[in-house]
């Protein structure tokens, strides 16, 4: 009887064994996060005049002490073609996050999200390959009106292969994840 629950404990334990070694492994993430301390938006106005550049800048990654943020000042009733940047300064040679976003466009997508009164509408975002906004370019439009505001960029990242981007997505979608969120504040003049 012994040699019998021998025999039927070791059969157990084997059996077991082959089917866990007959799990398939869940593919890593291709995507990993990246750490991100600035961000660069580049404003090209249409008709001519100078480049603006502005940064959000946050070294440390310390939720205690506030970034170095400039504020986004624009005149009025005017267009403005915007690229943006992404870096790591954190490390040196700086790594350039653009190049990665830019690369896996249909798992990223930029938000902007101005607020109320600020007097900036916010279209015309490059696409990814199924033609959804990605937002690493994008047009920015002042009204007439003189405001102070502020503006949220959110970049979101879409996990999955293939990822399920669309165009409707609101920027809290649960299908992605927070990759930074930063706010400028901004005047039209």
């Amino acid at each position: 009887m012994k040699q019998f629950l021998k025999f039927g404990a070791i059969a157990i334990f084997s059996f077991s064994l082959f089917l866990s070694s007959c799990k398939k492994d869940t593919p890593a993430e291709p995507n990993e996060e990246e750490l991100i301390t600035t961000v660069k938006l580049k404003f090209t106005p249409q008709g001519g005049g100078d480049v603006l550049n502005f940064e959000w800048e946050d070294l440390d990654g310390n939720p205690n002490t506030a970034p170095e943020v400039d504020q986004i000042i624009l005149d009025k009733s005017k267009k403005y073609d915007v690229s943006i940047e992404v870096k790591n300064r954190s490390v040196n040679p700086e790594a350039d996050i653009t190049e990665e976003i830019s690369a896996e466009k249909e798992s990223h997508r930029f938000y902007y999200i101005p607020a109320q009164g600020s007097s900036i509408a916010i279209s015309g975002f490059d696409k990814d390959g199924n033609g959804v906004s990605v937002g690493l370019n994008s047009l920015w439009e002042t009204s007439a009106t003189l405001s102070t505001g502020k503006i949220k960029i959110i970049l979101r990242h879409y996990a999955g292969t293939p990822p399920n981007k669309l165009e409707n997505d609101p920027a809290d979608s649960p299908k992605s994840a927070s990759d930074i969120e930063v706010d400028f504040d901004t005047q039209v003049k």
